[in-house]
């Protein structure tokens, strides 16, 4: 899906002046006085016939070749026995009535009808087991522990939609994906991409159509599509692409909208994927501005991986200046130069900072080592072999990003460092001219942990959200360390071996996410 913004409103088409898009009134009305009318058909679809292209670069082939094992579909996960896992294909398939044997509800008590059994694979799929009581409560008043609890909304909209509404084809395509990359066996008759190119097709006809369809009803679409993309084997310019859509969509309403209710939990759940995307791009997001951070927290508190989320999001707005003067450094302004390089730096120490403070905060540990079942628990473990554990999933995604975060504000200090020379010659704290001169050092130590953390989130019970967390930390790391040629090999051979385990696992696009640039 690409999508086309509209950015003039009625009353500047109608009277052919300049509108500069701003919602919920462009300048031009309220400058004026007028009544800004609002936008009239704010979304037209795009044609885009590259969805499964393959990758044209050599690196991407290459990697899909000796990186990806031949057996994609050998795991299954534990809730769902092989015998029950035909049942479930076949009336995913052909829309028979699906019994809780075929797909287990833990605690979720839906009616027992098949888009509600959808439901329940779905996020019996993706939750990890201890989170699951979390996303059965309802509760406005709850904090939401993992990013992933949007699909708590799931079972309400659908009871508020009619059968021909898009969220339905949507979570379609998400669960036959999940089915397909996860049995032993590949079912002949299951074709995921044709349960998504008919998502596809809805979401597009009732945009198109100016469907009734809600702006939470669009929004869950998008993002049942979004994670059907991680199913894919060729699947990063797609979910580039729907988080582009998210990113437009948001922007249709504003960050009130965003305060409470279904379109908070859903915000919750896209924030980051918003975030970490702009990382990638090394382009600014909106959501960097005030606004943004705290309008749609100022009723519930934001969990500790929005907190995290909330001190970085300006960092791509940096990576994209960065971008810029790499381009022209002998045009930019000296100033700039130094307020930039100070403004990076101060994130980083106070990343660090918070990190410290985060004991005293949860009253107890973050992570401490652990010997897994692999090492021989009567030797002393080896330092790379030895993984990290948490109190929960929350706390694993926190540390692992923070510490992703952290080498990024390294890397890009050290790489202004070098564009700008005199910058270490200047009136530069010590505490930053220590982060410069042990940056190898640093970036080697928070790898090693991030790596070391992995063994954590893929664990069985973590289902597939605790995988997926992983892309953005291996991705970092593997390209870091990618870039050093023959010098710490062995972090990219870790790098290589967890991202053979996602596949396992069913995530058939991380080869092309972490490997791909």
């Amino acid at each position: 899906m690409k999508v086309k913004q509209r950015s003039t409103c009625q009353t500047c088409r109608t009277r052919k002046l300049g509108c500069d898009g701003k919602r919920p009134g462009c300048s031009q009305c309220i400058l004026t006085g007028r009544e800004c009318d609002g936008y009239a058909s704010e979304w037209t679809f795009v044609p885009q016939n590259t969805r499964f292209e393959k990758a044209s670069s050599r690196e991407l082939q290459r990697v899909a070749a000796t990186s990806t094992p031949n057996d994609y579909e050998r795991r299954l996960p534990a809730t769902h026995p092989p015998e029950a896992h035909q049942s479930t294909i076949d009336a995913v398939q052909h829309g028979d009535l699906l019994s809780p044997s075929h797909v287990p509800l833990p605690a979720l008590a839906l009616d027992q009808s098949n888009w509600d059994n959808l439901i329940g694979l779905v996020i019996t799929s993706y939750i990890p087991e201890n989170e699951l009581p979390f996303i059965c409560d309802n509760s406005d008043n709850s904090r939401y522990r993992i990013c992933g609890s949007w699909m708590e909304v799931l079972p309400e909209l659908t009871a508020q939609t009619h059968q021909d509404c898009i969220l339905r084809p949507a979570m379609k395509a998400l669960a036959t994906s999940i089915l397909a990359s996860t049995s032993h066996e590949n079912p002949s008759h299951l074709d995921p991409t044709q349960h998504y190119y008919a998502a596809i097709r809805a979401l597009r006809i009732g945009i198109v159509a100016r469907d009734s369809a809600s702006h939470a009803e669009f929004a869950a679409s998008i993002m049942c599509l979004s994670l059907t993309e991680v199913m894919f084997r060729d699947s990063a310019a797609g979910l580039s692409t729907h988080i582009k859509g998210v990113s437009q969509l948001l922007q249709t309403r504003g960050p009130e909208q965003y305060k409470t209710g279904v379109l908070h939990k859903l915000f919750v759940g896209f924030r980051p994927l918003l975030i970490t995307e702009a990382f990638r791009s090394r382009q600014p997001t909106i959501l960097a501005s005030e606004e943004w951070i705290q309008l749609p927290f100022s009723i519930y508190s934001p969990s500790l991986m929005h907190t995290l989320l909330n001190k970085v999001a300006i960092v791509p707005t940096y990576l994209h200046q960065i971008d810029q003067m790499s381009e022209n450094p002998s045009q930019t302004d000296p100033s700039t130069i130094t307020t930039l390089f100070s403004s990076l730096a101060d994130i980083l120490v106070g990343l660090e900072n918070w990190e410290i403070s985060l004991p005293r905060q949860t009253g107890g540990p973050c992570y401490w080592p652990h010997v897994t079942a692999s090492q021989p628990k009567e030797r002393p473990p080896q330092p790379q072999a030895t993984a990290l554990w948490f109190p929960n999933v929350t706390m694993a995604n926190v540390f692992t990003h923070m510490w992703t975060f952290r080498i990024i504000c390294m890397t890009e200090l050290e790489k202004l460092a070098l564009l700008f020379p005199w910058l270490i010659l200047g009136e530069m704290s010590l505490t930053n001219q220590c982060h410069l001169h042990h940056i190898q050092d640093h970036t080697l130590a928070l790898s090693d942990q991030i790596c070391s953390s992995m063994e954590y989130l893929l664990q069985d019970e973590m289902k597939l959200f605790g995988p997926a967390s992983t892309f953005v930390p291996l991705k970092t790391v593997y390209h870091k360390f990618k870039m050093d040629g023959s010098r710490q090999m062995n972090i990219v051979a870790r790098c290589e071996a967890i991202v053979k385990r996602l596949v396992d696992k069913g995530l058939l696009s991380a080869p092309i996410i972490v490997f791909g640039g």
